[in-house]
């Protein structure tokens, strides 16, 4: 592949690579690191899919914001006024619980009982499920932009910050989902190659 163009922003800044981890999420980071080769990934999950190589969507109602990207992976965020469930009816899912409200033009979130990300992606981060994740997310012109905070005390010895900006796509007129039946990718000498279909041959 050729190089990255100099000043190109870091891939998949989510992944929690340089996050301060303690002795418990450095024991996490560096079992994950021993299973990443070969490991398939079920999609991105949150909070990668908030910085994944696919678009997404986001629809706005007075009730709910929803993102849904190529994957059909979609996070509902709330915004209707409610709080939390309770302690009793919360459990771990791959997107978590997202809870928000509106300062100005900012969306306000904040997320809780992820399941440990890398269970689901293998380059997702290795925080707990105790981590709890901070977002404001505006619009500045044609950009979309995220600023995330995670707190974990299982794994973090602090709080950990990310920036990331998106840039809003105009050539789509709806968003597209990924036709898994049509896929042709195949892998020869550790490189992946798209087949010809079965008439092309």
């Amino acid at each position: 592949a050729p190089p990255r163009p100099a000043g190109s922003p870091p891939l998949q800044r989510l992944n929690g690579f340089n996050a301060p981890y303690n002795d418990e999420g450095k024991a996490r980071l560096a079992g994950a690191a021993r299973a990443r080769a070969g490991r398939r990934a079920d999609g991105w999950g949150y909070p990668m899919m908030m910085d994944a190589a696919t678009p997404f969507q986001v629809t706005i109602t007075p009730e709910e914001t929803v993102i849904i990207n190529a994957y059909g992976e979609s996070r509902h965020i709330y915004t209707d006024g409610r709080g939390f469930p309770p302690e009793e009816d919360l459990f771990p899912t791959v997107w978590g619980t997202s809870i928000g409200h509106w300062e100005g033009d900012t969306l306000v979130i904040e997320t809780i009982q992820v399941q440990m990300p890398y269970t689901y992606f293998h380059g997702g981060p290795t925080f707990s499920e105790e981590a709890r994740y901070h977002e404001r997310i505006r619009l500045e012109e044609d950009r979309l932009v995220m600023e995330m905070t995670v707190e974990d005390p299982v794994t973090l010895t602090g709080p950990w910050s990310a920036t990331i900006t998106h840039v809003r796509e105009t050539a789509y007129d709806r968003m597209v989902q990924m036709d898994f039946s049509n896929d042709r990718t195949g892998n020869e000498n550790g490189v992946n190659t798209i087949e010809p279909s079965t008439d092309e041959r």
